[in-house]
């Protein structure tokens, strides 16, 4: 499933994956043209008051600063002024001093039909002078910090310009989905693909090893399994150095090889 017309991977110096979860959020690449490697980005962002450092993962909270529980210019970041609020690791810090400014589970929000997942609720329950977002401007947040720390760190690849593969749940319905690509979209992404994740209940079924998934297995260095019009698909890599092709129906499966 798409956000628009995937741009074409000659175009781009890297495929770029993204993770944004429940808890915490990730950022991957991948540079075709120079090799096999598939890297993890470390995100720079607030750990203290005015202290920036680079994590492996990006803690899925926003803090929404009031006029005094933050001195002025503590959450600035390399690339834009204090705007009074905080992503990652910090936002999580503040959030346990004061909960009531704390957006947490966003991604949650999103598949909750129950709400209006455009309005401004969250935090739910928070304080009442609080400021408040929406379920998808909380994700945009997240997002919009991901393209940012890119940026910054690579200034001739902006991530609007680089294949960009965003990860959603295969429990995310029409609605929630494309509440996602709203989000990319508000965050400054340009074209993006979803991909549909699966628990592992799914990998079981398709008589996939689960443990590959979990770093560099013993036959597979890299795995994908997403579904599109109803099909499971798998792509991976064997150590051989060829890409393969797999997908799964009710009748059956069949693979198909490019060496790479």
């Amino acid at each position: 499933m798409s956000g628009g017309p995937s741009r074409p991977i000659d175009d781009a110096t890297y495929v770029v994956g993204i993770d944004l979860g429940t808890t915490n959020s990730a950022l991957a690449w991948a540079e075709p043209r120079a090799g096999r490697t598939v890297g993890v980005f470390p995100v720079p962002q607030l750990v203290a008051d005015g202290e920036v450092a680079a994590r492996s993962t990006l803690p899925s909270a926003v803090y929404l600063a009031g006029e005094h529980d933050v001195g002025a210019g503590a959450l600035a970041l390399p690339w834009r002024a204090d705007e009074r609020f905080a992503v990652g690791v910090h936002a999580r810090r503040l959030g346990a001093r004061i909960a009531g400014r704390l957006i947490t589970s966003a991604k949650s929000w999103l598949c909750h039909g129950g709400v209006d997942r455009t309005a401004a609720i969250l935090p739910w329950g928070g304080s009442p002078d609080a400021p408040r977002l929406s379920p998808v401007d909380a994700s945009a947040r997240l997002l919009e910090h991901l393209r940012d720390s890119w940026d910054d760190a690579h200034p001739d690849a902006p991530l609007a310009s680089q294949q960009v593969v965003l990860t959603v749940p295969a429990s995310f319905d029409e609605v929630a989905r494309e509440l996602t690509v709203q989000a990319a979209k508000s965050a400054g992404f340009g074209s993006l693909t979803l991909v549909r994740i699966f628990p592992e209940s799914v990998w079981n079924a398709l008589h996939i090893p689960w443990h590959v998934t979990q770093g560099m297995g013993d036959h597979f260095f890299f795995m994908w399994l997403f579904a599109l019009n109803g099909i499971a698909y798998v792509l991976y890599s064997a150590n051989s150095g060829e890409w393969r092709f797999r997908f799964k129906t009710w009748r059956g499966s069949r693979e198909f090889r490019s060496s790479t």
